[in-house]
Parts: structure tokens; sequence; C-alpha cells
């Protein structure tokens, strides 16, 4: 926005000081390649113009990304050819009005002044979109740097919410191998082939959960009857009912009745809890043999884990167990989630909300991920001290060039009245008063008190005469 404003401003600044402009205008001082000073003149100005396209090597990198890849050369290289010639256009205008400060108001160039000097030449009605584009330079940079101030805030936060579903991602994956090692487990297989009350009494009881930090195992046979199922309620470390798990036992034992040999592991949503359920057919460990049977088992994801996370994470983080609508299985494919992948959305600032879908394909488990907003808050104060400093500064800029401009404006109508007065005394009407040299009102103003005294000493003349 600063750029597209200050490009007509630079045109229209043309049109404004072309009646003052004099192109040939021959400098104040006359340098030759033999005068002294000369060289260090011409590559100053020469390192100053090749500054230009150089200052621009920097950013090509980033610039770069936005190009599309199918951009022709052609394009290209007219449009970088472009930048580069539109980019002389305030080096034109800082000439044209160089030019015209050293003839209207030497003073400030003679103390390497330009800014007072612009602001002396520049007539009233180029003055007010020229402050119009500082304020809204300055109203656009606070914008955009809050902005960005946002989005450095927002991405860290995404690869916090990433990594929160890397860690859920493990949680299932540790579950699953867990599931995989009963799977596999002789002792499991030679139960469900001999149906060893004592083994399920010592092995599949609750102590085997408490031990596999489990809230629900039970084990299927082949004519998908629970040979052994039990709950636990892991705060109090005892057998609690298996009624909140039944839309669980209903949605395996489906999946299980079409497909016997089926093997899953996912989210799923009961009311009020989300928890992680995986199961498979029981082999014997070298994989040999027709399955057994399936052993299922589930955990929830409990306050228990999510402190766990949190600590190892350091991430404030909630997790919300989202109403489940299907009662079927979806396809692996709609179950399986990639981190990077998942939606995430701002719920509001500092507050990033995303979904994880379960075993039925729909959204299961909600991630409600809260983060600091430290950069946007000391961004904002400092750009806040910046804008202070910066209004101090132009404030007490132009309580400066008031006081320079009044200063020098009534030092030099002192000097004209102070000459007249000595010119009125001695009567001497052939002198004139200093300050007529330059182009400004007050050297006009000189010019015409001198031309008034040329007047009167000739009339003084013609009198001695009669």
């Amino acid at each position: 926005i600063t750029v597209l404003a200050a490009t007509p401003l630079f045109l229209l600044g043309f049109f404004a000081f072309a009646p003052d402009f004099d192109a040939g205008f021959p400098g104040t001082a006359q340098l030759t390649p033999e005068t002294a000073g000369f060289w260090a003149a011409f590559i100053g100005s020469a390192l100053i113009v090749l500054s230009n396209p150089i200052s621009f090597g920097a950013f090509l990198g980033d610039w770069s990304r936005y190009v599309p890849r199918d951009t022709p050369r052609r394009k290209l290289i007219g449009a970088t050819l472009g930048a580069q010639l539109l980019t002389l256009i305030p080096f034109f205008f800082g000439l044209m009005t160089s030019s015209i400060i050293a003839v209207k108001a030497p003073d400030y160039l003679a103390n390497a002044n330009y800014t007072g000097g612009l602001l002396a030449i520049t007539h009233g009605w180029f003055f007010t979109p020229l402050l119009l584009l500082a304020l809204v330079g300055g109203s656009f940079l606070q914008w955009r740097l809050h902005a960005d101030f946002d989005t450095i805030e927002t991405r860290n936060a995404t690869l916090s919410m990433q990594q929160l579903a890397r860690n859920i991602q493990s949680e299932i994956e540790h579950l699953d191998d867990l599931n995989t090692d009963w799977g596999h487990w002789d002792g499991l297989y030679n139960f469900m082939r001999h149906q060893d009350r004592s083994f399920a009494r010592n092995d599949l009881g609750v102590d085997a959960l408490i031990s596999a930090r489990l809230n629900l195992l039970t084990i299927f046979d082949r004519q998908l009857q629970p040979v052994a199922a039990h709950a636990l309620d892991t705060r109090s470390g005892t057998a609690s009912s298996l009624e909140p798990y039944a839309p669980v036992l209903a949605i395996v034992t489906e999946e299980l009745r079409r497909n016997a040999s089926s093997n899953r592991c996912g989210l799923f949503s009961i009311p009020a809890s989300a928890l992680i359920l995986c199961w498979q057919p029981i082999y014997r460990s070298d994989g040999t043999g027709d399955h057994a049977g399936s052993v299922l088992m589930a955990r929830l994801l409990d306050q228990r884990i999510t402190t766990r996370m949190q600590r190892q994470s350091e991430l404030d983080f909630s997790l919300q167990a989202l109403p489940l609508q299907a009662t079927v299985m979806a396809a692996p494919s709609r179950t399986d989630f990639h981190p990077r992948e998942i939606g995430i959305t701002a719920a509001r600032p500092g507050v990033l909300q995303a979904s994880l879908p379960g075993i039925t394909g729909e959204p299961t488990l909600g991630l409600n991920l809260r983060y600091a907003r430290d950069v946007s808050t000391q961004g904002q104060s400092v750009i806040g001290q910046t804008m202070a400093f910066l209004f101090v500064v132009v404030a007490l800029a132009a309580v400066v060039l008031l006081i320079g401009i009044s200063t020098m404006v009534t030092r030099r109508l002192h000097r004209i009245g102070t000459d007249l007065q000595q010119i009125s005394s001695h009567n001497r009407w052939s002198d004139t008063v200093r300050g007529a040299e330059g182009r400004d009102e007050l050297s006009l103003l000189a010019r015409n008190v001198n031309h008034v005294l040329g007047v009167i000493h000739r009339q003084v003349q013609h009198l001695e005469l009669l």
C-alpha cells in the first residue's frame, strides 16, 4: 500500500515542483576531474546508485518463492528491469528537489538538511498528501507487523498441535504393539484351545488390566462369544461395569462377524470419554495354524494420560470426546490420520482446534490447544514504544524546524531592516540591502527594496542638480 501510494505521490511531486525547477542549473560547485574533491564526490554518488539494485539481492531468495515455476523467462527479465527502472523515480525526484533547495533555501543544504529544505520549498497543497502518506505508511506498517506476529504465533501453535497429534498417534501405536503381543501369545492361544480356568483367573483378570494399564479387555472365541471380559476403573484400581463399553463390544462384534480375521486399532468414543481401541486375531507366536479367536483391549484417554502428555510436551491442551453416529467400521484409509494433514482451525485468539478421526471414520477426538501470545504482546509493546519515540522525534523535529525557519526568516528580515536604517541614517541611497541574490520571497523583497532605493537615489541626484 505504501509503495502504491508513494509512486503516484512522487509523480505528482514532479508537477508540483516543475515551475521552480531549472534544468540548466549548473550546481553550487563546479567540479572537474582536476578539481579537488571531484573523485570523492563521484565515487560516493556512484556507490549510492549501485547500492540500489544490490540492496535487493538479499531478498531474491524469499521473493522468488512466490513466483510460479512456469513463469516465462521473458516476463521475469521484464519485471526485473521494470522494477529497477521504477526505482529511478525517487532518484530523479531527489535530484530535482535538491537543485531547487540549493536555489531557494541554500542554508538547509549547507547544513546537510535535505528534509528541512524539502519542507521549506513544498507547496501547501502538496504537503497534505505527503503527511497522509506518512500516516498511511505508519498505519499499514503497524497492521502488517501485527498480522505477522499473529502468523508467527499461529504457525508455532500449529506445529505444537501437530506434535500433540503425533503424541496421540504414539499412544495408539503403543497399545497396538501390546495388542499384537497378546495376539501372538502362546499362553493365550492354548487357553483358547483348552479353556483353562486357572489361566483366565490368573492371567486375564483385573490384575492383568492393572499391569497393562487397560480399561477394557475382552477375549472372543471363534463363535464371537466372550470367554473373558473385564473392565477397570483406573482411578480406584477396581473392577467396573462393562455397560459403558457396550457400544465398543457391539461395533467390534459386528466387524468380526463380517471379517473374523479383522485387525484394527484406532480412536473411539463412548459417552463422556474417548478411548484407544485395538483388536486382532489370536495365533501361535510363530503365526502358524488357524486363529483361535480375537483379543480386544481398550485404554481410556483419561486424566492420567492427559497429564503425562502435558508434562512431556509442556503444552496446554485438553481432549474432548466427540459423539459418534456411525455403528459400522469405516475403511482404514478414512480412519488413519497424518499429523501434518489434520484440519486445524483458530477457535479464537490464543486457541487452536482440531479433530482426529476414529475407527468409524467420523471425527472422534477433539483437540483444544491454548498457546501464549507473547510475540504479539511483546511486538505491540515494541511498536507502541517505537511509535511513541517517532512521535516525539517528529514533534521535536517539527519544533526545531519551525524555530529554524522562523529564525532564518526573522534574521533576514532583521538584516534588511538594519540595512535600511543604516542607509536612511547616513543618506547613502546608492547602497543596497543584502540578501537579494536568491530566488525565494525574501530575496524578491530585497530586490524590490533595492529597486526603490535606486529610484530614491536617482530622485535625490535629480533634486541636487536643480
